[in-house]
């Protein structure tokens, strides 16, 4: 499945103008325009603003999943730890799943720096594994 962003249905379910979204949440408003349009994916930091204030999951906002699995108790997990679990628990590692994916090597590095992956390597990484986007972020069901 494709992510398509569902902010437009978001924002029609809730009765809400996108102007007004964008003053709530602190996106800008030719961005939430991009993300309506599918010109664009979000951040994984507008992902978290805009499924916290819709208070949907992260898979449901991005099209990933039509089941609502929001929850708003996080772990105390880094992503980093929730991979190297993922890797540990399916018996891989960085490497093999690096070559595998497409996903370069160095990533890992760099998220154990505390730099965030991106949203579609999150994506590829929850399809992988067979978990939510979500459930890597470190927000648990």
């Amino acid at each position: 499945m494709e992510a398509i962003c569902r902010l437009n249905e978001l924002l029609f379910d809730n009765e809400l103008e996108i102007k007004e979204l964008s003053s709530k949440v602190g996106i800008k408003l030719r961005v939430l325009y991009r993300y309506m349009n599918n010109e664009r994916i979000p951040c994984l930091k507008n992902c978290i603003k805009l499924s916290e204030f819709f208070k949907c999951s992260i898979d449901y906002l991005l099209g990933l999943s039509n089941e609502d699995n929001y929850t708003d108790v996080c772990s105390n997990r880094t992503f980093v730890e929730i991979y190297e679990e993922l890797l540990r628990d399916n018996k891989t590692n960085n490497h093999n799943v690096s070559l595998s994916l497409g996903i370069g090597r160095n990533q890992y590095y760099n998220w154990k720096k505390g730099i965030s992956p991106k949203i579609e390597t999150l994506i590829t990484l929850s399809k992988h594994f067979h978990v939510s986007i979500d459930y890597l972020i470190g927000k648990e069901y």
